[in-house]
């Protein structure tokens, strides 16, 4: 008895890790920052207790590569900035980039545990949004009269606020809950069929509802990744591809039917050629373009340049005061030059690298991790901001041990 009950709980403590993992980003997004700390701390405790670490290391260290050259350039251009103590309130947010990517690459893994990683993300993420709703339709149920009055659109406006959630955010989560459920196939997490699709349409709708520009266009990208995919591993089956086209024309017809009735969100498309966040581009372009496109100002430099270019042409924007360029890339030049540019690339797109197969199901994971922080970074600075910086330390990791899993997955 006493050797099955040691057997049973050394079963279920080998999940407390990707529980907690698998927790991080939606606490991260929905909680709050400050809290964020004690979780990455457990982690860390959790991984204490891990078997075959010395062998991990050993196995896995390479895949460590893209974080360790990027953490280098930020010490680099640390030690060279003007201001230390500025550069020091930077890179200790990217502290994360390295620390969780560490403890995941260095602890054994196999499909059921990942598995188990991405059911606590998906589960934390369907509360999180059916909580959401809830609040909104208390929100609707007393100020309907009001809003209805003085601004229809303003239900849409204030939905992320009802959490307290950043829409952008908010939305890269539902991105990556979408391609976990098209990719399920390859994972096989035990749910239902019908609750899948349910699923997706109900994170599809949140992210209408949100309208964040950046990551609508990132999820019509990950769609169409998998519609390639489905295609072409089902291209002998005319009856699965009948159905596929008549999800797609639905999807149009609903798509076109929410545009027209969402002044929200056909403002905001309207008014991205006047979008304020571009504001300081061309700015950091000329001072990059100063540095001949090699050096950088160094690590919170930039930042300091741009706030003495705003203040000296007296800022008249209206809606986006802060120094904030809105683009990773930008800003990584900016600071870190051709390096940081370099790196931050290298960083994002590595995962691509591993693959073999280009249309298997579980590299469409792969793919919209790549899309999220690609396409993502060049209208947010995701990766200055510590929901943003922990959104990609733990999905990165996993997307590349997924992409090599034959020589990183354990088979039991």
């Amino acid at each position: 008895m006493v050797v099955r009950l040691n057997l049973k709980k050394t079963y279920y403590t080998r999940y407390f890790l990707p529980l907690v993992l698998g927790l991080i980003p939606i606490v991260a997004v929905f909680v709050g920052e400050n809290i964020v700390p004690l979780f990455i701390i457990l982690s860390g405790i959790l991984f204490l207790f891990e078997k075959s670490k010395k062998e991990n290391v050993h196995k896995t260290k390479s895949l460590l590569l893209p974080y360790l050259i990027y953490i280098l350039v930020y010490i680099f251009y640390t030690i060279i900035s003007s201001d230390i103590s500025l550069a020091l309130k930077q890179i200790e947010r990217q502290i994360a980039i390295m620390l969780i990517p560490i403890i995941i690459f260095f602890s054994s893994w196999n499909i059921r545990r990942i598995n188990f990683f991405l059911e606590t993300y998906l589960i934390a993420l369907i509360l999180v949004c059916v909580f959401s709703l809830i609040k909104l339709s208390h929100f609707y149920f007393i100020w309907s009269d009001w809003v209805e009055i003085s601004k229809p659109s303003y239900f849409q406006y204030k939905f992320p606020h009802l959490l307290n959630a950043h829409p952008t955010y908010w939305s890269y989560l539902l991105i990556f809950g979408n391609a976990i459920l098209l990719s399920n196939s390859y994972f096989k997490i035990e749910v239902n069929k019908y609750f899948s699709i349910f699923t997706i349409i109900l994170f599809n709708c949140i992210l209408l509802l949100l309208s964040a520009r950046t990551p609508l266009l990132i999820n019509l990208l990950v769609h169409i990744f998998a519609l390639v995919i489905y295609f072409h591993r089902f291209r002998n089956q005319t009856n699965l591809k009948i159905k596929i086209f008549f999800i797609v024309i639905g999807s149009g017809l609903g798509l076109l039917l929410f545009i027209n009735n969402s002044s929200f969100f056909v403002t905001k498309v309207q008014s991205i050629s006047e979008d304020e966040r571009f504001f300081l581009w061309p700015k950091a372009m000329e001072e990059i373009k100063n540095n001949y496109f090699i050096w950088g100002e160094g690590v919170g430099q930039g930042n300091e340049v741009l706030k003495l270019y705003l203040e000296k042409i007296e800022d008249t924007r209206i809606n986006y005061k802060q120094h904030d360029l809105h683009n990773q890339f930008l800003k990584n030049y900016l600071d870190m030059g051709i390096l940081g540019f370099l790196s931050l690339l290298f960083l994002i797109v590595y995962p691509i690298f591993n693959i073999k197969k280009y249309f298997e199901f579980n590299y469409l994971l792969v793919y919209s991790h790549c899309l999220i922080f690609l396409v993502g970074t060049n209208t947010e600075s995701v990766l200055y901001v510590l929901k943003g910086i922990i959104l990609f330390a733990v999905f990165s990791p996993f997307v590349i041990l997924i992409s090599r899993s034959e020589e990183y997955l354990l088979n039991s």
